[in-house]
């Protein structure tokens, strides 16, 4: 998460370097920022309910206003990543495709 490292021990997923659940969610370490609320469409085998259903979910706040311009256009998606300046961003289509964001967009994020 975040393009940080992460270790399982004792039943949980844990920060390496600050031994914090996983759960914790922490700044990414490109942009800076936490991830944002964006309102997803949930394929029902991805889903828990074994439905599809909308939910707002965590997205990287730097590929955030992709997500949701895909997501208002009635584009499926699969997930996403921004790299966090490991790799370039990537939004993964829900017929198979792959969207790989590079460039300076990375980093715009909803409020820019």
């Amino acid at each position: 998460m975040t393009g940080r490292e992460i270790i399982y021990k004792k039943s949980k997923w844990l920060y390496s370097d600050t031994g914090e659940e996983v759960t914790t969610i922490r700044p990414c370490l490109k942009c800076g920022h936490k991830p944002v609320g964006v309102r997803v469409k949930i394929s029902a085998d991805l889903s828990r309910t074994g439905k599809t259903r909308w939910a707002t979910k965590k997205i990287d706040y730097c590929i955030a206003p992709i997500v949701k311009a895909l997501q208002d256009a009635g584009i499926d998606m699969r997930g996403s990543c921004c790299g966090h300046g490991e790799s370039k961003g990537t939004i993964f289509l829900q017929d198979g495709r792959v969207l790989v964001i590079k460039g300076d967009y990375i980093g715009r994020g909803l409020d820019k």
